[in-house]
């Protein structure tokens, strides 16, 4: 499944607004067929159901981009997402039949759905990061009725843009000092799976699109696809940009980009940010009527 759409919008004259909006799901299924009979009939038993497949949108994150970071400290964005994670173990007690009854914790986690639980910790990153209620946030699906359905529709590809005004030099009095003023500023986002799985040992025996099946080491549900990791790439690029080309044919440019990396990783159940911020200063001047040599 692949969408992509792109717009422009002018609302005045040499004011432009580039907007694009993007989503990649892509899954295989495969299945083994294989005659397990001996002294009946049988014929071919379907074994071993199988999918597999990756997902990207586009995305809107930069709510947090701007907080307050030091590195040597733990950020406020990192602990509001781990208190959303004992919110999220108690919204997804009360949507699972197969949870019902459990007691939480001297933590506040409900059984099944622990602090590393992938339907906890997923939707807790995203509501933390994404400054989103997680009382509301949408859930993964939990069910894979046909080759087509995507678990993860909840998340809904958002508009990126980019802006660029290039008519402040036609404005009155300044055509004298500039010949050309450009203005930009845009914002890019990617949220990416690079590859999810379904787990062998889901179940779901009343078919009510929950996990029943406990992992024995951890206590945790195991849900219908494994996520192993989860990125978010993002940049103001740029966040502001001037170039200004004057009569005497000096040009000058300055440019500010900011740049976030999130990746969580699911496997070992770390979180990697990585931030830059990038200044460019540009100058250039032409003479004319210089002497030969």
């Amino acid at each position: 499944q692949r969408l992509s759409v792109t717009a422009q919008v002018s609302p005045f004259r040499d004011f432009n607004i580039d907007i694009n909006l993007d989503k990649s799901y892509s899954k295989q299924y495969s299945e083994l067929y294989k005659d397990t009979s001996i002294h009946d009939n049988v014929g071919l038993t379907r074994l071993n159901p199988y999918n597999m497949g990756s997902f990207s949108i586009s995305y809107i994150s930069y709510q947090t981009m701007f907080n307050k970071f030091d590195p040597n400290v733990i950020s406020e964005t990192f602990k509001q997402f781990e208190a959303n994670r004992v919110i999220m173990s108690g919204r997804l007690k009360e949507l699972n039949p197969y949870a019902a009854g459990s007691t939480p914790d001297a933590a506040g986690y409900y059984e099944g759905y622990g602090r590393y639980a992938q339907d906890v910790v997923i939707p807790s990153f995203l509501a933390a990061y994404g400054k989103k209620d997680p009382h509301t946030i949408p859930l993964f699906k939990n069910s894979n009725p046909n080759i087509t359905s995507n678990p993860f529709n909840g998340l809904i590809p958002r508009p990126n843009w980019s802006v660029t005004y290039n008519g402040l030099s036609k404005l009155g009095g300044l055509e004298r000092i500039f010949t050309n003023v450009i203005i930009r500023h845009g914002y890019h986002s990617t949220l990416s799976m690079n590859s999810f799985n379904s787990a062998l040992l889901y179940q779901d025996p009343f078919r009510v699109s929950y996990p029943y099946f406990r992992d024995t080491l951890t206590g945790n549900f195991i849900p219908y696809f494994l996520v192993p990791n989860l990125t978010i790439q993002e940049a103001f690029d740029p966040l502001i940009e001037v170039d200004m080309t004057f009569s005497n044919q000096m040009s000058i440019r300055g440019e500010f980009r900011k740049m976030r990396q999130l990746s969580l990783s699911l496997l070992d159940y770390q979180l990697a940010e990585n931030r830059s911020s990038e200044v460019t200063f540009g100058f250039n001047y032409r003479k004319k009527a210089l002497p030969h040599l």
